[in-house]
């Protein structure tokens, strides 16, 4: 079930949820603003440790207003984290970023609403080349970030399965097996290939 309230599906309050990848660095995310009170906070769990981020921007804030580079701050594994989240006032276009020292993080949200959950999986890719592979699922819409890639990559599902290729050529294909999912990639601008598999974490 989503944890995401009725009352909040058009509106920038709610909850928003995805995933983050970099170099040696895995983990999910959950935004939870006003949902079910006056809560204004981030977890983050990342490489199996988790953070609780707060924010002091949003005093003023009231739910359906836009919300313009919110600083969260927290602690994750004794380092100071910072993150700016912005989103308009329906809820969508939203946009963050995350700052942990010596850690270089994608990553990648949707805003959750009480009819679709956000589903995330964290894995890894291999082959030719090895990382982090993580996607964040929207009911058809999806959202990949994966390690050595500074943009994460949107896209569709075709009956439920991926089948994406980006204008760098990057090619990214698999099918979801309930919480698990798998699939091949291919960079064919270097002619590189390999798999992928992930298994749903939030």
């Amino acid at each position: 079930m989503p944890d995401a309230r009725p009352e909040h599906d058009a509106l920038s309050s709610g909850v928003y949820k995805g995933v983050l990848a970099g170099l040696g660095a895995s983990g999910t995310i959950a935004i939870y603003l006003d949902n079910t009170g006056t809560e204004k906070k981030a977890i983050i769990k990342l490489n199996n440790k988790a953070a609780e981020l707060t924010t002091n921007s949003l005093t003023n804030w009231q739910p359906g207003q836009k919300i313009d580079t919110a600083l969260f701050t927290g602690i994750w594994s004794g380092q100071p984290v910072e993150m700016r989240f912005s989103v308009d006032t329906i809820g969508t276009n939203s946009d963050m970023t995350i700052d942990i020292p010596g850690k270089k993080v994608v990553p990648f949200i949707f805003k959750e609403t009480s009819g679709v959950i956000i589903e995330s999986f964290e894995g890894d890719y291999t082959g030719d080349a090895e990382g982090v592979f993580n996607i964040a699922v929207n009911g058809n819409d999806l959202g990949i970030v994966f390690s050595g890639i500074d943009v994460p990559m949107v896209s569709r599902l075709e009956n439920g399965k991926i089948n994406f290729t980006s204008e760098s050529g990057m090619v990214i294909k698999g099918n979801f097996y309930d919480d698990e999912a798998g699939g091949t990639w291919e960079n064919k601008g270097t002619g590189k290939t390999g798999g992928w598999k992930a298994l749903r974490t939030q």
